[in-house]
């Protein structure tokens, strides 16, 4: 008997060194030869000798790590990369499958690693933006041009006043091309503030903590911006 199980876990995660350690303890006791390979933001791929030398890459720029590939030939293989990334968002930050003869053991191995892979998670903030979809930004838009138009219309209406064919035309053009810029931007910065995937280690560590720290300044700006307009009116009361 051949049992062929899968790992598949969806939220935002922060793979370091102790993960990985753990994960490696778990899997050795039923596979040999476990190696590691990664591949580069500029497209490189690079196979590490031992987990220690991968902990040790520098992990900078245009060099930093993309995913991770965990695995051992024939056996298994542990894929930390945003899977089925489309423009409706990503499906999963971690898919495994592997092999193994025996039903308990395929039981304590995919609950062990869910059970690790789930003690470094993100913070549930940072998987709720990160899944935001594009299509979201798209559809909220859309809205808002097609009320802009119809406001325009109701207006020209109430002038009497026509609109031609080739001024509906560039109004339409006008507001896609508004609502693709505008929601692409919008995906850039849900990417920089909330990456669904760190690997933690090198050059990252600073990155991300420097991240941490922009971020929480965000969240009281918008608190503080969302008080500004009441402080008078509780001056006031109170005085």
């Amino acid at each position: 008997m051949l049992i062929k199980g899968r790992i598949k876990y969806k939220n935002a995660l922060i793979v370091n060194k102790e993960l990985l350690q753990n994960m490696d303890r778990i899997l050795s006791k039923y596979y040999d030869n476990i190696c590691y390979n990664t591949t580069l933001r500029n497209g490189d791929i690079i196979d590490y000798d031992s987990l220690e030398e991968l902990v040790s890459y520098d992990n900078y720029g245009k060099r930093k790590i993309k995913n991770l590939r965990m695995y051992s030939l024939a056996n298994f293989s542990i894929d930390f990369d945003l899977n089925g990334l489309s423009i409706h968002s990503y499906s999963s930050t971690v898919l495994g499958n592997y092999s193994i003869k025996n039903y308990d053991d395929s039981i304590i191995i995919e609950n062990k690693l869910l059970e690790e892979i789930k003690k470094y998670k993100q913070p549930w903030y940072c998987t709720l933006f990160s899944k935001i979809s594009i299509v979201y930004f798209l559809i909220f838009l859309t809205f808002l041009i097609v009320l802009a138009n119809l406001i325009t219309l109701a207006n020209h209406n109430s002038t009497k006043d026509n609109m031609s064919i080739s001024e509906y035309v560039n109004v339409t053009f006008i507001g896609t091309a508004i609502i693709l810029g505008v929601s692409y931007f919008c995906s850039r910065i849900r990417d920089a503030l909330f990456p669904p995937l760190i690997f933690y280690w090198g050059h990252e560590i600073e990155k991300y903590n420097e991240l941490k720290g922009i971020r929480t300044q965000i969240f009281w700006g918008v608190i503080i911006a969302s008080m500004l307009p009441i402080v008078p009116s509780l001056i006031k009361f109170f005085l």
